[in-house]
């Protein structure tokens, strides 16, 4: 299912299971999306958003859905937001799983930037792995080279049982490649534990890997375990 460049696209109370290709399984967004009431499961890709692709430019607003048993080769095992707008509101994120980053969402910013809000939602068992960097279990956050900032913030949601290979058990903050790019990530009012990693940051992780590079993470009101980078360069100490 397509969502085509610059058109509108509104589902409610629907089924989308066992959609394939090489991303996107479910929904390729190109202009934008509405999505209420919806169950995306079991969607398989061999690229990366097992469920969802959003692409450049694109907006997505997701609302009491429910994304079960996705899975993306690469990055986002539910949703990849590559450069778009993704908004999520009451909805969860049960057993989706990533080769790379991001288990449940992966947000990437290039040109245009990435914007990503999570509220009132449930990340549990998640995987981010086992193809290097596995990174953000539930939710991995990045911004890529060409100035983009990636934006994230997210509100009054459950993070709990999910792991992630390398970094950011539950949630990955990523300044991931030189140029003045900027990750950055707020929390507020949340539950982010019970998480685990193989490296850094068994719930929360937050670092630059190159250059320039700058990750901000802000944290209010929340459980959680965090790993933040202080050393410039690679993960968490």
């Amino acid at each position: 299912m397509h969502n085509l460049g610059g058109g509108e696209l509104t589902l409610s109370g629907v089924r989308l299971i066992n959609g394939s290709g090489n991303g996107g399984g479910a929904i390729i967004v190109l202009g934008v999306l509405t999505l209420t009431d919806a169950v995306l499961d079991h969607n398989v890709v061999t690229g990366s958003g097992g469920a969802i692709f959003i692409e450049p430019g694109g907006t997505a607003t997701i609302s009491d859905s429910t994304f079960n048993d996705n899975e993306a080769a690469l990055e986002g095992g539910a949703i990849n937001n590559r450069a778009g707008t993704l908004i999520v509101y009451h909805s969860t994120f049960f057993n989706n799983q990533s080769g790379k980053r991001g288990g449940a969402i992966h947000s990437l910013s290039g040109v245009p930037d990435a914007d990503l809000t999570v509220g009132h939602s449930i990340f549990s068992g998640n995987t981010a792995g086992p193809v290097a960097p596995s990174d953000g279990g539930a939710i991995s956050n990045r911004s890529a080279t060409g100035g983009g900032t990636a934006t994230a913030t997210v509100t009054d949601s459950i993070i709990v049982g999910n792991t992630a290979d390398d970094d950011g058990g539950g949630v990955n903050n990523e300044a991931g490649a030189a140029g003045g790019v900027l990750a950055t990530m707020t929390i507020i009012d949340s539950i982010v534990a019970g998480n685990s990693a193989s490296a850094f940051g068994a719930d929360i992780n937050t670092e630059k890997t190159a250059g320039t590079g700058v990750d901000i993470l802000s944290v209010t009101n929340t459980v959680f375990d965090v790993c933040e980078n202080t050393n410039g360069v690679g993960a968490c100490p």
